[in-house]
């Protein structure tokens, strides 16, 4: 007679104890880990580990409680969000703050007149 235990696939989990290995080695160990489930990517409520293995994530952290792991409009905000320079070189200006702060009503209190330059914008403006 057949159990439901004998339906069970079991995958061996060779590529997870190479990633807890190197984890060990690399990493100091002060992040608690609670389980050994080393995920690769999500799908909606699943974890997928390196080994293939599918894992209902029955504790989805605060970043992905909503909305589930790697939900298309979640991906596609990060993406747009990452496209443009993340932060601009030598004091630049980010093009997303102008229509961001006429969003939320405009430049909050300026200080009186204009700050000193920073010592790494002195070196950079004597190098041109």
């Amino acid at each position: 007679m057949s159990t439901a235990a004998d339906s069970i696939t079991t995958v061996a989990a060779t590529a997870t104890a190479a990633w807890l290995a190197r984890d060990h080695d690399a990493l100091a160990g002060v992040l608690p880990r609670y389980y050994d489930v080393v995920a690769e990517r999500g799908e909606g409520s699943w974890l997928v580990d390196v080994d293939g293995r599918r894992c209902l994530d029955l504790g989805a952290g605060i970043a992905v409680n909503t909305t589930g792991h790697g939900h298309p409009r979640g991906v596609d905000a990060i993406t747009q969000q990452a496209r443009p320079p993340v932060h601009p070189p030598g004091g630049g200006h980010q093009h997303a703050n102008v229509p961001l702060a006429q969003r939320i009503g405009g430049p909050g209190p300026r200080p009186p007149g204009r700050a000193p330059p920073t010592p790494a914008q002195r070196r950079d403006q004597d190098r041109l």
